[in-house]
């Protein structure tokens, strides 16, 4: 994007990403799907609170999505592929985007000369991390790794639009979890994309810009339609599909102006319908030092679990960064 552009971009509000059922670009003066318009720093009246609480067509089951307790709260390894005594993964740090293959430029991106005011469409995107072969296999005993994650850009880094591709081998491993004491896995943790914000934010106004999770049971721990469920700071949407635990699947995760979407393909075909939301409200001071996360860094408990013995594996994840 011409560096003109962008300067009329910096600054102004970018619209977040949630899965609520409303697509497109709902803010004020926003292009088509997938353009840079103005993110109104003021928003348009929707709630900025840490977290988000969803509650689903089905009425009662509410999901509190939740919030990255940071840094102190999730200890990591210095040792490459070594869990932690509590079954944290280590975490990776970026690439050097400087070092990456030219921006894969979705359909539509602006031309070099495009006007200073005119709004730049589709998202420019350069690889800012990538990993092949497995980064984690979840377990679930004492000193086993259950949870992952990674900060893609150089401190203080924002981004206008993230895609996060990776395969995920799940396993049919939900039978026999919870009980009485422990809860029941009504919510598969799959994985989650927040901003933390600048240094110094508490972790309580970390946004999550999406977070994807697989439902296989009802709010009575009976067992219910699949579903997957989309949840972001501002709002969060819970549709039915063909995904089946035991299966593998590639996600691609997208959070750009003024959406966040989830697809699950199998060898390039998509399976099930995406999965989309409206994030207007959210700003680029919003994705500030985006987290990805893989797995559950609590372990497990209550109603919201991970996936024991998926393997995730092949991740790349590209950005349009904000200057």
């Amino acid at each position: 994007m011409p560096s003109s552009v962008r300067a009329g971009i910096l600054g102004v509000v970018v619209a977040g990403m949630a899965v609520t059922g409303v697509a497109g670009c709902a803010a004020a003066g926003a292009a088509d799907d997938g353009a840079f318009g103005a993110w109104d720093e003021a928003g348009s009246g929707a709630s900025h609170d840490g977290g988000s609480s969803v509650v689903d067509a089905r009425g009662g089951d509410e999901h509190v999505a939740p919030v990255d307790a940071g840094p102190d709260a999730r200890a990591t390894s210095d040792a490459a592929g070594e869990p932690d005594a509590d079954g944290a993964a280590p975490t990776d740090g970026p690439v050097d985007a400087a070092a990456d293959a030219p921006d894969d430029a979705l359909p539509g991106d602006a031309s070099a000369d495009v006007a200073a005011d005119a709004p730049a469409t589709g998202c420019q995107y350069t690889t800012v991390f990538q990993q092949a072969g497995p980064v984690l296999t979840v377990g679930s005993d004492v000193g086993q790794v259950y949870y992952w994650s990674t900060q893609p850009l150089p401190d203080g880094g924002g981004f206008y639009c993230m895609k996060v591709d990776f395969d995920m081998q799940t396993a049919d491993t939900l039978a026999g979890l919870g009980g009485p004491d422990a809860g029941c896995p009504i919510y598969t943790l799959v994985t989650g994309i927040h901003g933390t914000g600048p240094k110094g934010t508490p972790p309580s106004q970390s946004k999550l810009m999406a977070g994807a999770l697989f439902k296989f049971y009802t709010t009575s721990c009976a067992p219910g339609t699949h579903r997957i469920e989309l949840d972001t700071a501002w709002s969060g949407d819970t549709v039915e599909g063909p995904w089946n635990l035991g299966d593998t699947f590639h996600f691609t995760i997208e959070v750009k102006p003024y959406t966040s979407t989830v697809t699950l393909t199998q060898n390039g075909v998509a399976i099930g319908p995406t999965i989309t939301a409206s994030i207007t409200g959210a700003t680029v001071a919003d994705t500030v030092n985006p987290k990805i996360d893989f797995g559950d860094p609590a372990k497990g408990g209550g109603s919201n679990w991970p996936n024991y013995g998926a393997v995730y594996s092949n991740v790349v994840i590209q950005a349009d960064v904000a200057p």
